[in-house]
């Protein structure tokens, strides 16, 4: 019994296309993992856009941040109210970015996601989880609501704020984070080393 042998998901309901609420929808995923829900799934992008979702630099910088978070959640799920969602709709540049950030990234975990939930079925596991459901020795990790673990391999820390005004690079953003004690953190896409404890990244 229970969703985890099941496969039942359920998912967020009808989303506005904000910051704010990719921001919240970061947190309520972690609290359906931590409520023992494992398959939870959002409408990448908002399921209300803005009418010029298209052409609008700012709501494809949004998208392109909510399918990076996106790839890290169960199910990986784009959506929206009377709107054509493929990704070429949104411009060459968004979509090579989401393909190259996202979509590519997405497929080559496949093989770790699978195995996850092989261990939702078996063990009642959950892929994406809560920090303190790692490293509950650490109290500082308690009330993050805006990282989380994928598997054992992997933390994520979404970025849901626009880009830093007259940036040169795209897409550039920093964010606080917090390492959890206890355990060796390695940088996926650059290899190196990062301390326990608050950084910028």
């Amino acid at each position: 019994a229970g969703q985890h042998s099941t496969g039942a998901a359920l998912w967020s309901g009808d989303t506005s296309a904000t910051w704010d609420v990719l921001r919240r929808q970061v947190a309520a995923s972690i609290n359906y993992q931590m409520s023992g829900i494992p398959y939870w799934s959002e409408d990448i992008g908002g399921f209300f856009r803005p009418k010029d979702q298209y052409d609008s630099p700012a709501y494809h910088d949004l998208l392109i941040r909510w399918f990076q978070f996106g790839a890290f959640t169960p199910i990986f799920r784009v959506h929206g109210a009377g709107t054509n969602t493929e990704l070429w709709n949104f411009g060459e540049s968004t979509m090579q970015t989401i393909n190259a950030s996202a979509v590519s990234l997405r497929y080559r975990l496949l093989p770790y996601i699978y195995s996850g939930f092989a261990r939702v079925e078996l063990e009642g596991y959950t892929m994406q989880r809560g920090l303190p459901m790692d490293f509950g020795a650490d109290p500082a990790v308690r009330n993050i609501a805006d990282q989380f673990m994928f598997g054992d391999a992997f933390m994520v820390m979404p970025i849901y704020s626009p880009v830093v005004p007259n940036s040169t690079a795209p897409l550039y953003s920093r964010r606080d984070a917090y390492f959890p004690k206890g355990t060796s953190w390695v940088n996926f896409h650059t290899g190196k080393s990062q301390l326990a404890g608050h950084a910028q990244v």
